[in-house]
């Protein structure tokens, strides 16, 4: 690129002209020059040589232009030999001077085709620092400026939240590449927003543009879909980058919050968040569940409500079933038992149990306990005959069981005696040909079940906690215990685990008795069987022994 000669911008040159009109030739048939007004939108203009009429050809033009800020620090030549009909045209564009505003000199030179070169100055051009354009993207102010400042200025922008006056107020240097970004995180407000553009030059600053924009909470949507009657899908949408998570709290109107739960998100797209609830998180509550919206703002640096939704109703669920319900851990030398009710997964959430217990001999001695739950999904009251009693007797216990919905139910449960030790001989050997006693071995009762959740082998160690973990495959389950110390038969008892070798595709099954009227007719509680992973009485009366099951059986007993 050529540097300006210092010989071409003599004082006597530099004074001939400053016109805004076209330069007349003179009386030597020199040409005339003229520029076209600065076009703000292309930023550009032109440079017109033009011959005299019998006039010097033209066989090249040449133009200097530069900004008068810092010198000629941005020369640039334009240069053409593209004559027609004795006219040439050169284009000065912003963009080869950095896009930079200032007062621009246009030095003209022509050579002609004899070999003189004369030159000519034409007015200056004004080029002035523009507004910016002011738009939103996501967390940021994006301030944009095709003109930037002089090269011996700078251009600022004031950005601030007109709440709280000026007390977050940040000025931000103009960047060279025409954007400049404004981060809210240097504001952390919503509304309105001045930004105002300033000039600084020569030691002062001048206001340029005075300018405001909305910035809104942000506007998400959402949308609730039941899958099922029993699970819901929350979808929220538009959720803006700055937000790093998204949480949503559901609970049922019955009995207030007790039932809230806050459910973290899972991101599924760029913008959209989703929830998969499941109504067993709520114990299958009945009516209206409230749904609300929250995210952690990262540019404002705090958790905030972003919607409160209609909602959604349960009226009907499809396949309830109560929950296991069951008397063990008798002792009836001692008067002792246990009552115990556990949640399946298609059963109501238990918040309490009353256990009532009524002597058969004497109907006005009788008492309720009440067990509130201990563990989740699990509640159990014992009871000792001999607060009540003496001497030998039998109750009529029943429990009722009541619900998150405050709902109840009401289960008969097996008698219960007291028999001190010198009267129970003969009477315990009748019973155990039909129940099981109180557990001989009580070494794993307490242990925490550790069989795969949804497994056959899960659902009786929960029934039946007497049995200990890691005895393996269902299929070496009678082999297994029988090496710790329990019986193993082939009779059916109430309380009893079937053993069934041969099923389950060579892995075995087991299941816990909960009825008998012979040995090819019973009743169980169980799990995996036709692939539901949940404890429940799926067969009612069948024949263990038939050939579809494997044949043949074993029993495991506690006594």
């Amino acid at each position: 690129m050529k540097k300006l000669k210092p010989y071409l911008f003599a004082s006597c040159l530099l004074g001939l002209v400053t016109l805004a009109k076209p330069v007349a030739a003179n009386d030597q048939g020199y040409a005339t020059f003229s520029k076209t007004a600065y076009n703000t939108t292309t930023k550009t203009f032109d440079v017109i040589a033009k011959k005299s009429p019998n006039g010097k050809n033209i066989k090249q033009v040449d133009v200097a232009i530069w900004s008068e800020e810092n010198g000629q620090d941005d020369i640039k030549w334009y240069s053409t030999s593209n004559v027609v009909d004795g006219q040439a045209k050169v284009q000065f564009n912003l963009a080869n001077h950095g896009s930079r505003a200032g007062d621009y000199n246009t030095h003209v030179y022509v050579t002609y085709s004899d070999g003189v070169r004369k030159g000519s100055v034409l007015a200056r051009t004004k080029v002035n620092v523009k507004a910016p354009q002011i738009s939103l993207n996501n967390a940021d102010i994006h301030l944009y400026s095709d003109v930037n400042a002089p090269s011996n200025g700078v251009i600022y922008y004031a950005v601030w939240s007109e709440e709280n006056g000026q007390d977050d107020i940040k000025w931000y240097p103009a960047s060279q590449t025409g954007l400049t970004v404004a981060n809210l995180k240097n504001h952390k407000s919503y509304g309105s927003y001045q930004i105002h553009t300033y000039l600084q030059q020569n030691g002062k600053m001048t206001g340029i543009s005075t300018q405001s924009i909305s910035v809104n909470k942000p506007s998400i949507s959402h949308q609730i879909i039941a899958t099922s009657d029993k699970t819901y899908d929350i979808i929220v949408n538009n959720v803006p980058d700055y937000f790093s998570s998204i949480k949503i709290p559901i609970w049922s109107d019955v009995n207030g919050q007790d039932d809230i739960k806050w459910y973290q998100a899972s991101k599924i797209s760029p913008n959209t968040y989703k929830v998969n609830l499941q109504l067993t998180n709520h114990g299958f509550d009945f009516g209206k569940y409230n749904v609300h919206i929250y995210g952690q703002n990262d540019v404002l640096s705090k958790f905030e409500g972003l919607a409160v939704t209609a909602g959604f109703n349960v009226s009907s669920i499809s396949g309830l079933e109560n929950p296991l319900v069951t008397l063990d851990k008798q002792n009836i030398e001692e008067g002792t038992f246990t009552v115990s009710a556990l949640e399946t997964a298609m059963s109501k959430k238990i918040t309490k149990m009353n256990v009532s217990v009524k002597s058969k001999s004497n109907p006005n001695l009788s008492k309720t306990y009440e067990a509130k739950t201990s563990s989740y999904g699990k509640i159990y009251q014992s009871v000792d005959l001999k607060q009540l009693v003496k001497t030998a007797d039998t109750f009529v216990v029943d429990a009722t069981v009541t619900y998150s919905d405050n709902t109840s139910i009401q289960f008969i449960l097996p008698e219960a005696s007291y028999r001190p030790k010198a009267q129970t001989q003969a009477t315990a050997s009748a019973q155990t040909s039909q129940t099981t006693g109180t557990p001989k071995i009580t070494t794993y009762i307490n242990e925490q079940n550790t069989y795969p959740v949804g497994q056959c082998t899960w659902a009786v160690k929960s029934l039946a906690p007497w049995i200990p973990n890691f005895l393996g495959n269902a299929n070496s389950w009678a082999t297994g215990a029988k090496s710790k110390g329990f019986r193993v038969g082939t009779s059916p008892r109430v309380g009893s685990i079937i053993v069934w070798p041969n099923d389950g595709g060579g892995y075995g099954h087991v299941a816990y008795v909960t009825h008998v009227e012979s040995s090819t007719k019973i009743q169980v509680k169980e799990s995996n069987y036709a692939g539901n992973k949940y404890i429940s009485n799926f067969r009612g009366w069948f024949n263990p022994l038939d050939s579809s099951w494997g044949g043949n059986v074993s029993y495991i007993y506690p006594d």
